[in-house]
């Protein structure tokens, strides 16, 4: 009968396959493992026989180790004898074998057999389980390996290893697809109604897809095109449908790439403008964002994982701007037929448009016909206006108007465009605004200081009054240094002064200090920006900062071609006459939140004046050291203030707290009232339709762009405010040589010598000057000249 052995390579592995087969088999297992007595029971290979017909002396040990009533539950039937003793070299580990069945002792014929059988089995499920090979050969064969095994003393370590696994096939990633949108541009059949639309759709399946093409072929019937690297397969071929149309239709297009993945190319060659442009619309809907190339070579590494260059970035930007608001020259011709709806969506508008004699723009005027009504009911008879420059493909100039209303707050009036802020152009736009709104009694003009607007004021409105704003002369009086900086605020005091006295104090101090400032100021006259001095009525309004408060809202839409600058000035009204329409609904006082903020800060200050009357209707106010008179019947008052700004004083309010009047609203102007305020914003601006809705005019105006004027060379600059026409330049002046027209920097004379040098007396320096003179004056001089300091 053939024996289940199994060779150990130590006797650690026992628990190990002890515990590996009592943790996998579904029922305990009880190992029995013996090993020959004379053998080293800690070194070398062992064979342990389950079962021998041969009773030899044995040691035994069971794994792991349990009792002897464990024991008979696995064999009932096998009685337990007592093991003889043996010594203690002969155990390896455990109690020594007490408890354990002595395999010596033969057991019955039946009860072996079955014995014999059963842990055979176990054996034999345990290595499946394992895959341990079993070795079924005779005990001759199987002591005989075991004895040619320890004799030559070879030990294989790695006996029982499972086989390797096999070599898994070459698995190469494709080219995965980096674009942020599907990339299906192209497909095979697919038809394109031009080339143009094609070659659009092949670069934008190449920034998509992060590869680059080049064109093979292409004339009116074929185009194809094959990737850029040499050898690739990739290749497109499209033809026209039919002869004399321009629709093409992809008939071939392979499209797989066998190129090599290591080729680096710097920019992208077909990132052309008409691809980023598509890319790049919706970024720059929002004309007030700064949009830069760099920033744009950013996004698109960052979105397409490829590089540009800062050329294309910029010209891709230019070509997404066109697509946008369209090309400069559609939007003139564009401009007659969006006035002809302007005017029919808001009634009462006017706009015009003149022509120079070769039939090009030349001059645009607009006034909606909602500003022109709230001039005419709500606002002071007071008009702003400036210019600003046009920052587009045709420069020019912006013309404006504003007025102020009844809580001190903008409200634009008319716009207009033209070539340049020349006499003729202010001309031609101020005949446009006294069509609108007449010659109101007392009109006030402010606006800076430029020769063009002044002869243009005296032409069209001759009875009106001009204000120049102080914040231009006050930068033309060049106070530049810290110590003249630190006295401008003497010509803000005589500026706005209201009393012809206080203002001729503060000019006697500013003749003493600033010299050169009251002599520039002498000049321009004292009527045209002293409020004390004026004869018309500024009403406050000593600066044109509100035309230039629209000019810095009208920034970034100078960029945007005609028709979109007129478009955004209309949206801009159409917002605001809509949000302070519904304030100016909601005032429940009689005067409106500016001018009670004024009014109370009066109050409080004339709190502790002392008032008394003269008459009924006159009184004498103390303020402090001043004292002013207040006539209620004539509605004037000594200090001016009340008549110059509409608004009570301090004399006035004092004066009539003596009569217990509980309220002095009834004094301020009406243009500061609450109905004012509402008649002003009580109107409101209707947007216009899509442009493929727009009505046509039965007589079309043609209108042609300007002729462009020579640019110079190079990247235009792009500053925020350019100086005035009248505006005086900055003159550069050396504080080394003391001439003008360069700096210390760029001073060509030589520096200076020292007086003096380091540790040298003065005696010393006067004995060499005194020599320096003798020899002078004996070679230059007859007479000679003599040094009375010494």
């Amino acid at each position: 009968m053939n024996n289940a052995t199994y060779q150990f390579a130590n006797d650690d592995d026992v628990p190990m396959f002890w515990d590996a087969i009592y943790h996998t088999l579904p029922k305990p297992l009880t190992l029995y493992v013996v090993q020959r007595f004379g053998d080293n029971p800690y070194g070398g290979t062992n064979i342990a026989n389950v079962f021998s017909h041969q009773p030899q002396h044995f040691s035994s040990q069971q794994y792991p180790h349990q009792s002897q009533q464990f024991a008979s539950q696995q064999f009932p039937q096998t009685h337990q004898p007592t093991f003889p003793e043996q010594p203690q070299d002969d155990f390896q580990r455990g109690d020594g074998g007490a408890n354990l069945p002595d395999l010596n002792e033969t057991p019955p014929d039946n009860e072996s057999l079955d014995w014999e059988a059963q842990v055979k089995n176990d054996v034999d499920v345990a290595a499946e389980i394992l895959g341990i090979p079993l070795n079924d050969d005779d005990d001759d064969d199987d002591d005989a390996d075991v004895t040619n095994d320890e004799e030559d003393g070879i030990r294989n370590e790695f006996w029982g290893m499972p086989d390797p696994l096999p070599c898994p096939p070459l698995d190469v990633k494709p080219r995965t697809n980096l674009s942020y949108q599907p990339t299906s541009h192209v497909k095979l059949f697919q038809t394109f109604d031009s080339k143009k639309d094609l070659r659009l759709a092949v670069g934008l399946k190449c920034v998509h897809e992060n590869f680059q093409v080049k064109v093979k072929k292409s004339d009116k019937e074929r185009y194809e095109a094959v990737c850029v690297n040499d050898g690739c397969e990739w290749r497109l071929m499209a033809a026209v449908v039919e002869k004399g149309h321009a629709m093409l239709q992809v008939r071939r297009f392979h499209d797989v790439h066998t190129c090599s993945r290591t080729q680096i190319q710097a920019n992208n060659r077909n990132a052309t403008p008409q691809v980023l442009g598509h890319i790049l619309k919706e970024e720059l809907r929002d004309c007030r964002r700064i949009y830069r190339p760099h920033d744009i070579i950013n996004d698109i590494g960052q979105r397409m994982n490829i590089g540009i260059s800062y050329n294309q970035a910029w010209r891709g930007k230019m070509h997404a701007l066109n697509l946008l608001r369209g090309s400069p020259e559609s939007s003139f011709a564009q401009l007659p037929v969006y006035f002809h709806n302007l005017k029919k969506h808001n009634p009462g508008t006017v706009a015009e448009i003149a022509l120079d004699p070769t039939g090009r723009f030349d001059m645009l005027f607009l006034a909606l016909g909602c500003s022109i009504r709230s001039f005419r009911e709500g606002l002071r008879p007071l008009l702003i206006m400036d210019g600003a420059h046009l920052k587009g493909d045709y420069v020019g100039s912006m013309f404006l108007a504003v007025g102020m209303d009844a809580n001190n707050q903008i409200c634009p009036i008319a716009m207009g465009v033209g070539k340049s802020e020349s006499g003729q152009a202010w001309t031609w736009f101020l005949r446009r605004l006294r069509g609108c709104i007449g010659e109101p009694v007392n009109l006030t003009f402010v606006t800076d200081r430029a020769p063009a607007i002044e002869l243009a004021i005296r032409m069209v409105f001759p009875n009106a009054h001009h204000g120049l704003c102080a914040r231009h002369l006050v930068v033309n009086l060049r106070l530049t240094s810290k110590r003249d900086k630190t006295r401008k605020w003497m010509f803000w005091e005589a500026c706005k002064a209201y009393k012809v006295s206080d203002f001729q104090a503060t000019m006697d101090v500013m003749r003493h200090s600033l010299p050169d400032a009251a002599a520039y100021l002498e000049e321009v006259g004292y009527t045209r920006w002293a409020r004390s001095l004026f004869p018309g009525l500024r009403y406050s309004s000593m600066t044109s900062n509100s035309a230039e408060s629209i000019n810095s809202i009208t920034r970034f839409a100078r960029y945007l071609p005609i028709t979109m600058l007129v478009e955004f000035y209309r949206s801009t009204l159409q917002d605001w006459y809509f949000k302070r329409g519904i304030i100016a609904g909601k005032e429940q006082h009689l005067l409106t939140l500016w001018a009670q903020a004024k009014i109370e800060k009066r109050i409080r200050k004339s709190s502790n004046w002392r008032v008394y009357g003269i008459s009924e209707t006159e009184f004498e106010v103390h303020e402090g050291y001043k004292n002013a008179k207040v006539d209620l019947r004539e509605r004037t008052c000594t200090c001016m203030q009340w008549q110059i700004s509409g608004i009570p004083c301090g004399h006035l309010i004092a004066a009539v707290r003596t009569l217990n009047h509980t309220d002095c609203y009834q004094w301020a102007s009406s243009y500061f009232t609450s109905d004012a305020y509402r008649r002003t914003w009580g109107y409101q601006v209707n947007p216009l339709p899509s442009p493929s809705e727009y009505e046509l005019p039965l007589e079309r105006m043609k209108v042609f762009p300007p002729s462009k004027e020579h640019r110079n060379s190079g990247r235009p600059r792009d500053r925020d405010r350019i100086p005035s026409r009248d505006e005086e330049p900055i003159v550069k002046r050396c504080s080394r040589c003391k001439q003008r027209g360069h700096f210390r920097g760029d001073c060509p004379e030589p520096m200076p010598a020292p007086s003096s040098l380091p540790g040298s007396s003065s005696r010393r320096n006067r004995s060499q000057n005194h020599s320096t003179h003798e020899n002078e004056n004996e070679e230059g001089d007859v007479y000679g000249t003599y040094n009375l300091a010494d």
